[in-house]
């Protein structure tokens, strides 16, 4: 394409649409991270070892035993002192009895806690095998839904392909020099022509000029991962860029909050039974996706339509 020169409101139109074009694909770009990262959680989900069944602890034997021994004992006891046996006799028995039935005793109380624990330990398995099972079917579910999510993803990319092409041809034409072309300088350029800072942009007083002072002095910010929690600060010096992250922050986080609630959803289908693609697609992430690229396809086709337009009117007056 001819290369243009373009002047007051004719620079101003197509600065505005060009902002707007390099706006909508930092929005799909951030978008596509975004789905990339939930599509690599979703793929790799971590399932733990299915548990081991506990090994049933042994009862201990001759309880009952001790405990009948002990009775017999104890009737010898009694027939030896009432039946003339003689004390020592009865006493001696007397005291095997006690033994025994203490013994008994003891062992039938340690075997109770042996039954109880067994009984803890086999409901404590169950209930990790139940819950394994979930885990199971729950990562099943999570590599489902990251196969229905790579279609999208796949048309989220393909969008991105297309802006690209858009703002190819729109800086083709030499508007804007070519170190120039990114986010941060074209929102600064729409914010200096808006004010009236400037109305040109090359020159001493153009907006090359101004940008590249105010870059030295540390008045603006140039580099998008320099920004990050100072967003708010950028707010008086670079209001365009600051309303386009902030709306860009908008917009994931509704994307976020419908993630959460994916990965909630699917915990639940996933619990019951096996979940199917037609359930998955209904997903209220699914759907913000589609939302998401099919607005970012009509505000598309809206900027490359006004661009083809500035272009035609100014290349053929």
């Amino acid at each position: 394409m001819a290369d243009l020169v373009l002047r007051g409101q004719g620079l101003k139109n197509y600065m505005s649409v060009i902002c707007a074009m390099e706006q909508n694909l930092y929005r799909q770009k951030a978008a596509v991270a975004q789905v990339e990262n939930r599509i690599a959680a979703l793929s790799n989900p971590y399932v733990a070892p299915a548990p081991r069944a506990p090994k049933k602890a042994d009862r201990k034997f001759g309880g009952g035993i001790c405990m009948l021994i002990g009775g017999i004992s104890a009737l010898f006891s009694a027939i030896s002192f009432l039946g003339g046996g003689g004390i020592f006799a009865g006493i001696f028995y007397g005291l095997i009895a006690l033994w025994l039935l203490s013994t008994g005793s003891d062992i039938d109380t340690q075997n109770k806690k042996i039954d109880e624990n067994n009984s803890r330990e086999q409901a404590y398995y169950k209930n990790a095998l139940n819950a394994h099972d979930k885990n199971v079917k729950n990562a099943a579910a999570q590599k489902q839904m990251a196969q229905i999510l790579r279609r999208r993803l796949s048309e989220m990319q393909a969008k991105v392909r297309d802006m690209e092409r858009d703002l190819e041809r729109a800086y083709s034409c030499n508007v804007i020099y070519p170190s120039y072309r990114n986010l941060v300088a074209v929102t600064s350029f729409y914010d200096y022509l808006q004010s009236n800072r400037c109305s040109s942009l090359e020159g001493h007083e153009g907006a090359y000029n101004l940008y590249n002072m105010e870059s030295r002095l540390d008045k603006i910010i140039t580099r998008l991962d320099r920004i990050g929690s100072q967003l708010e600060s950028i707010k008086g010096n670079q209001y365009m860029l600051y309303t386009t992250l902030k709306e860009s922050n908008r917009q994931l986080d509704v994307l976020n909050g419908a993630a959460w609630a994916m990965n909630d959803r699917l915990s639940a289908l996933s619990a019951n039974a096996a979940v199917t693609n037609a359930q998955l697609e209904k997903l209220s992430y699914n759907a913000e996706l589609i939302k998401f690229n099919t607005d970012q396809t009509r505000q598309e086709v809206t900027l490359r339509n006004r661009m083809d337009g500035i272009l035609n009117f100014n290349t053929y007056r």
